[in-house]
């Protein structure tokens, strides 16, 4: 039994909660149950028997709500154009259910660097505006992290872009969890859930993606397009889910660790330092470990031409004839050509495929505003193309390692045969024995480019 005062005291404070709750609500008439506080506090202390033993309903556990956020970026709510060094400032505002105290709030890049965190041990403690500032020197995402004590949690970003000089995109501003070793995209965006896919950023460039892992609905496995990025370490391939992050080298250029892979599905790769475009000097490529298991062994659904109807040749790698390319074109209609893999010609000694990084010229497509790629191969079957069309890049925007190095004399250039093509300074095509005077551009079969001075 409760004493008179105890009664009154319970009394006060279900009249709080009342009005905390009409209040929150915005809703409601909190005169009956203020009127009928007394008679139920009395009920439920006094005068009801209970037996907490014997109450056998299942109870449904508290539903809390997830914690909400707004972000901004300066002025904006998405993504805010500066010069390099120039310093943002970056904005969050939050939403949390008061029962599910404490809670942590953290802003980071995008490598996952933590710029500023701080955990509140109630809703009443947290700021207004829970922020901080930035200096980024390249294009980079903000990321903002609400959690609770429930285990529920919000995240959102907002962009800087910078703007100024092209700066390569290493990739190695992007994080990767190192338990997967990879990141193929955001599910939660996935088309399959109604939503647009997502972008990410590096050096100057934004690149396209989407990823999900529903299928009507349904639950199935994680499927991704366009452009993922990993570290992965492995040259080989034998299982799909991991093995496709694998690149023929076994790494980034140069030893770095990350790189992209692209999986061309109509995404393009956007340059964002100027609105107008830029000259894209260069970038590496290299074969994907799964194209390299396909040319080597086969590929398991292609035929080739004059085998019998139905008969599978699949299971043999690339023969005399086959070849494997990747198309570049820009938004201004210029495209270039360059095969990953070439077996057409009748010398086998001359047949190759690219199993390590090489520097291909990009400055010839002009100033673009985007890149799109297309990979097309002689390995077909009914339904198209067969080898796997996976390729991996490192280092857009970068020039050419061998920048520096002037030929005097075309007969000089090392491996002369293998040269593709001869262009003027001003891009015409020349014959092997112009006489035209002054710089020439010589681009290799092996995508390399030299200059000769005549």
């Amino acid at each position: 039994m409760k004493s008179v005062q105890e009664l009154q005291t319970i009394a006060q404070q279900v009249r709080r909660d009342i009005l905390r709750m009409t209040t929150a609500a915005k809703s409601g008439h909190p005169g009956g149950s203020l009127g009928t506080t007394d008679w139920f506090v009395a009920m439920q202390f006094n005068i009801l028997k209970q037996d907490p033993a014997a109450f056998t309903m299942d109870v449904t556990p508290p539903v809390y709500e997830k914690p909400t956020a707004e972000i901004y970026i300066n002025n904006s709510d998405t993504e805010e154009r500066i010069e390099a060094g120039d310093e943002v400032s970056l904005f969050a505002m939050v939403a949390v259910d008061e029962r599910t105290a404490p809670y942590t709030l953290t802003w980071m890049d995008q490598k996952h660097n933590v710029l500023e965190t701080e955990t509140y041990e109630s809703a009443d403690d947290i700021d207004y505006f829970f922020m901080t500032t930035a200096e980024p020197t390249t294009s980079t995402d903000y990321y903002f992290t609400v959690t609770d004590a429930a285990g529920q949690s919000c995240t959102m970003s907002v962009r800087a872009i910078v703007e100024g000089d092209l700066q390569v995109a290493t990739f190695e501003d992007l994080y990767v969890d190192p338990e997967d070793g990879f990141w193929m995209g955001d599910f939660s965006k996935g088309y399959d859930k109604g939503g647009e896919g997502t972008t990410f950023v590096s050096g100057s460039f934004r690149f396209s993606n989407y990823a999900d892992d529903t299928w009507a609905g349904e639950p199935t496995t994680p499927y991704w397009g366009n452009y993922a990025y990993s570290q992965t370490t492995t040259n080989t391939f034998e299982t799909y889910i991991i093995d496709q992050f694998n690149n023929a080298v076994g790494g980034g250029v140069d030893n770095s660790e990350t790189f992209l892979v692209a999986y061309p599905q109509g995404g393009t790769i956007d340059v964002i330092n100027n609105e107008d475009g830029a000259v894209i000097p260069g970038m590496y490529i290299t074969n994907n470990a799964w194209v390299v298991d396909a040319i080597l062994h086969g590929d398991g659904m292609s035929t080739i031409d004059g085998t019998a109807a139905g008969e599978s040749t699949g299971n043999v790698g690339f023969q005399t004839g086959d070849w494997f390319k990747l198309t570049i074109s820009a938004d201004n209609g210029n495209s270039i050509e360059y095969y990953l893999a070439d077996y057409q010609s009748a010398d086998e000694s001359a047949h190759y495929y690219v199993n390590d990084w090489r520097w291909i010229d990009l400055s010839s497509l002009g100033t673009v505003k985007s890149l799109s790629f297309f990979l097309t191969s002689s390995r077909r079957n009914s339904w198209g193309m067969t080898t796997p069309a996976f390729f991996c890049l490192d280092n857009i925007g970068a020039e050419n390692p061998n920048a520096n190095s002037i030929t005097t004399r075309i007969n000089q250039i090392p491996d002369s045969e293998n040269a593709e093509g001869i262009y003027s300074i001003d891009g015409k095509v020349l014959t092997r024995g112009s006489k035209q005077k002054g710089v020439q551009i010589v681009r290799m079969k092996d995508g390399s480019v030299r200059k000769v001075v005549r």
